[in-house]
């Protein structure tokens, strides 16, 4: 079979000099756009550049403005973040927040101009826009919601330790954003995992326990369940090339569910080495020549689960035992009040669409403030208010009223539970 060539994407992803493009070069002139190579190079930043597709057919010229995701792994911010966050949207977004189903926070319309300011505020916050978008392993999620229960432990050491480790190595984010000292030669920059043209396309990591599937863990490239036993994680299952796109007119397209591939020990390293390897058979064999049939899973379509468990061992370096067998029952919102783990309660706040907009995000900002709480985003586009004593849940119920914001049992069935894309002109 002939070598097929690849899409202009890899091209442009090879001559980028590690995610630097022309990036630089465009936010010293005055145009309101970025030119096209920068274009798909922004995206590694967590920038889509758009215009408002509403105005196309009504003026010649297109209105530019900028998507910037951050990424938050397992979605969990401080009382601090948060109140970050939110300014920033106040002065340098559209006044709105958007919580998205893999636990990032984007904004929207921010100018060209601005997004030097946006991200390094958002970089001294402790956050980053880094890799939210691009080939590259995008925002880790976790199932953070902090109930008591025997099966579940808490693995935000995990998380971040993998999105930290499964970051893209280059200085070019620190040199064009935050006005970091440049390397000295970019050539000699090396991205171990990643290589010169990073990933076929983008790479979905979730953490997930068993019972609940409250982070939809069959719909992710890669997925680790772990397994807790007297309070202590031991061993997790490990599951591979889920994705829920399809691309229409694409015939080979479809969704499909990741598999159960083995089961790892309890190690923080173990579970680290075991992501960059499952991340490296997709680097090495997924499809570079069509975007559409890139993902992970056309990797086992094409080769099977006993192929992908005999790579990943051998990749490993030892033999893999057999996944357990994981148990699901029907999930809990979690919305209203909810005892919380260790003490304390937390209270599930239901934000339609994820949209932070007007009086529900100045109630969340105002909770937020009077509590010093801290904020958990969830992949169905909501948020936790956690850590609250008793004597402040009468404060947290008053702030809402206030604003107006409903009570969670108020709300039929169709709105706890529905979810929707940004759509257009802001979609990414």
């Amino acid at each position: 079979m002939p070598e097929m060539k690849p899409s202009p994407a890899e091209a442009l992803k090879a001559q980028s000099r590690h995610l630097r493009g022309p990036i630089a070069e465009d936010l010293l002139n005055d145009a309101p756009q970025f030119s096209k190579p920068s274009v798909g190079v922004l995206k590694f930043h967590g920038i889509y550049q758009q215009d408002d597709r509403d105005l196309r057919k009504k003026q010649p010229e297109r209105v530019y403005s900028c998507m910037v995701r951050v990424g938050i792994p397992g979605g969990v911010v401080s009382a601090r973040q948060y109140l970050e966050l939110d300014r920033l949207a106040e002065e340098l977004g559209d006044k709105t927040l958007r919580i998205t189903s893999r636990q990032d926070v984007q904004y929207h319309y921010v100018g060209k101009r601005d997004l030097k300011s946006l991200i390094q505020a958002i970089d001294r916050s402790g956050l980053s826009t880094l890799a939210a978008c691009g080939d590259v392993v995008r925002n880790v999620t976790y199932d953070s919601t902090p109930i008591e229960a025997a099966n579940r432990a808490d693995l935000m050491e995990y998380v971040r330790l993998v999105a930290r480790e499964l970051k893209p190595k280059t200085h070019a984010y620190a040199e064009i954003w935050l006005d970091g000292e440049k390397a000295a030669s970019w050539e000699e920059e090396r991205d171990e995992l990643y290589g010169e043209t990073y990933l076929p396309r983008k790479f979905k990591i979730a953490f997930a326990f068993p019972g609940e599937n409250l982070i939809d863990i069959y719909s992710n490239d890669l997925g680790f369940v772990p397994h807790v036993e007297g309070g202590q994680v031991a061993g997790s299952t490990v599951l591979a090339g889920g994705g829920m796109g399809q691309s229409n007119g694409v015939k080979q397209s479809h969704p499909r569910m990741a598999d159960p591939v083995c089961f790892i020990g309890p190690s923080r390293e173990e579970v680290l080495e075991t992501a960059k390897a499952v991340v490296g058979i997709h680097r090495d064999f997924g499809n570079r020549s069509n975007r559409k049939l890139a993902r992970l899973k056309y990797v086992l379509d094409e080769r099977g689960l006993e192929w992908f468990r005999e790579e990943l061992s051998a990749r490993l370096g030892k033999p893999l035992p057999p996944p357990r067998e994981l148990l699901w029952r029907r999930q809990e919102d979690y919305l209203g009040w909810h005892p919380q783990a260790g003490g304390g309660w937390f209270y599930g706040l239901r934000v339609i669409s994820g949209r932070l907009k007007g009086a529900i995000r100045a109630a969340v900002g105002e909770v937020v403030e009077a509590t010093g709480c801290e904020i958990r985003f969830t992949v169905q586009q909501n948020l936790l208010f956690t850590g609250l004593d008793e004597a402040r849940r009468a404060l947290v119920e008053r702030i809402l009223r206030k604003h107006g914001v409903a009570d969670v049992a108020e709300l039929p069935p169709v709105l706890r539970q529905s979810m929707a894309c940004p759509a257009l002109p802001t979609c990414g």
